[in-house]
């Protein structure tokens, strides 16, 4: 090939740190047979998701075809076919214990390559799915803990989230977790309230490490330690109230690690404790084309592969991935009812009140939750 040819990416395979292999084929019309030279070239490379578009005469080629591989299966013309590369290939693939991404193209000589069809392959050990462990390494970044810092410093509780607080909360004899607690924003809030028994975690110890030296500048004398909401470090029936705040549920991966977190919650608390949390709005009419196209695309098996969940968004920002789980409404009702809770009342954000300009930078609208162990 003498020509400049480029491939556009398929979106699916950007959203991923790691670097990608990407096995490419091209059909040269031979009739399939392991010594025909013409019926495919194949190489890789190793390409960086940063980009999306890469050029094919910078991929290594080599012109023949060894034997058939059961293990190396791609959709090509809509027709599912068994497709095998040499030896050396497939030693690499064994040893990469990665994901494998296929490329077909045909017509070589024009300028325009028609990329037929991208689909995944798992990996001898599987397709890693987003886990614990990677929001976990977003918010341990410096640049993140500076962020929400700030938030502690500068904004405080929003006005919506005060409001809450005091429909559900009595300021006499109420012992509070603030779950999933950052660097103390919601947290130094309830103590200006005047909530004094307030008892503060969070999974990440570099959140709970700043928040520490936050308090001590502050004047403030608070206690904060890590805990994995999952599995969380106090005796049953201990709190009057838990609030999770800032869609922090929504910020574990897999529905039957947040129904954990609830179950742990609603164990947690005291017979008839409140649960006040909030999440994003998969019904929201702004989003609904997205939603729509993202159903579509898990229904042929399209979706981003280390998504667990439809309604995941594992999303790129200047920071590293980030992670989100957007629920329905009918989706967070069922699961609270599965956990043992009792739905009180739901409303938007910016149903409660109207919020400062600095709030609405910080953070989009989102539905608040308040929920009563049953």
């Amino acid at each position: 090939m003498t020509t400049a040819a480029f491939v556009t990416l398929p979106s699916f395979l950007l959203e991923n740190d790691d670097f990608l292999v990407l096995f490419i084929f091209q059909d040269l019309g031979g009739d399939g047979s392991p010594g025909d030279r013409r019926r495919s070239k194949s190489g890789f490379a190793l390409v960086n998701n940063h980009k999306n578009v890469i050029d094919l005469n910078l991929i290594p080629f080599f012109g023949f075809w060894v034997a058939v591989n059961e293990k190396f299966v791609a959709l090509f013309n809509d027709e599912l076919a068994a497709l095998g590369t040499d030896s050396g290939f497939h030693e690499f693939w064994k040893i990469l214990k990665k994901t494998i991404y296929f490329l077909f193209w045909q017509e070589p000589t024009s300028l325009c390559i028609q990329v037929k069809r991208a689909c995944r392959m798992r990996s001898m050990h599987g397709t890693k799915k987003v886990g614990p462990s990677d929001v976990l390494s977003y918010y341990e970044q410096p640049e993140i803990i500076s962020h929400y810092e700030q938030a502690a410093r500068k904004i405080g509780l929003w006005e919506s989230e005060s409001i809450v607080v005091k429909k559900c909360f009595s300021l006499l004899g109420s012992c509070l977790l603030d779950l999933g607690c950052g660097c103390g924003r919601i947290t130094f809030g309830l103590r200006k309230l005047g909530y004094d028994r307030v008892v503060a975690s969070d999974f990440s110890p570099a959140m709970i490490k700043r928040s520490r030296i936050l308090a001590k500048s502050m004047g403030i004398e608070q206690s904060f330690e890590v805990a994995d909401a999952r599995a969380l470090p106090y005796d049953d029936a201990t709190f009057q109230g838990v609030v999770f705040g800032f869609n922090g549920l929504m910020q574990i991966p897999g529905r039957e690690n947040r129904m954990q977190a609830m179950r742990e919650i609603h164990r947690s608390l005291k017979p008839g404790g409140i649960f006040v949390f909030t999440t994003h709005d998969r019904s929201m009419p702004k989003w609904k084309k997205f939603w729509e196209t993202e159903r579509l695309l898990w229904r042929k098996a399209r979706a981003n592969p280390f998504l667990r969940d439809f309604g995941d968004r594992f999303e790129r920002t200047e920071s590293g991935n980030l992670y989100m789980h957007v629920p329905s409404i009918q989706e967070v009702k069922r699961e609270l009812n599965e956990c043992g809770f009792q739905l009180s009342w739901e409303k938007m954000r910016s149903r409660i009140s109207t919020e400062s300009e600095e709030v609405n930078e910080y953070s989009d609208d989102c539905r608040f939750w308040m929920a009563r162990k049953s």
